[in-house]
């Protein structure tokens, strides 16, 4: 499953098929939008569009890519139910929903530590609102003046290529 991953680390000289293991499955899982695309998917089958509008910003291409990876190494499988108008749909496998505790796993730790030193700083904006505390940005906001969530790129630190 990932040995794109695992080979990597064999030729660093480790021996030790646990730690290849971990290394494998991290490098997979690290990979920006992966853990995310996985959690939408818990919910059942779904279209890429549909993926693409709940993915919080990813692009089409980083997207596809990371579903192809995610195929590639046997945690999602793709149904083609049509080729004109393109339609495709995508669900998790037994070893794409064994991720669900993982998941769950880190949205506890999450919420237990989200105050702590570990996840110290400044508080992020929530991706849905452009606002830290959760209330929707264009609530207050005048009719007609426009969403006041910030444009992709423009939050403080520059850009960042979608990967």
């Amino acid at each position: 499953m990932f040995d794109d991953y695992t080979h990597r680390f064999e030729n660093a000289g480790c021996a030790d098929p646990e730690l290849r293991r971990l290394y494998g499955a991290f490098m997979l899982l690290q990979e920006k939008w992966t853990l995310f695309i996985v959690h939408h998917l818990l919910g059942g089958p779904r279209g890429f569009n549909e993926l693409g509008r709940t993915a919080l910003g990813v692009n089409t291409t980083t997207l596809s890519q990371r579903l192809d990876l995610l195929e590639r190494a046997g945690l999602l499988t793709r149904t083609v139910h049509s080729t004109m108008p393109p339609r495709t749909s995508y669900e998790l496998t037994e070893a794409g929903r064994g991720l669900a505790p993982v998941i769950e796993a880190i949205g506890a730790w999450g919420e237990r530590f989200a105050g702590s030193a570990a996840c110290a700083g400044e508080q992020l904006p929530c991706p849905l609102s452009g606002t830290a505390d959760g209330e929707r940005a264009d609530a207050a906001a005048p009719a007609g003046s426009g969403p006041s969530v910030p444009a992709r790129g423009s939050e403080q630190g520059g850009s960042e290529p979608n990967r």
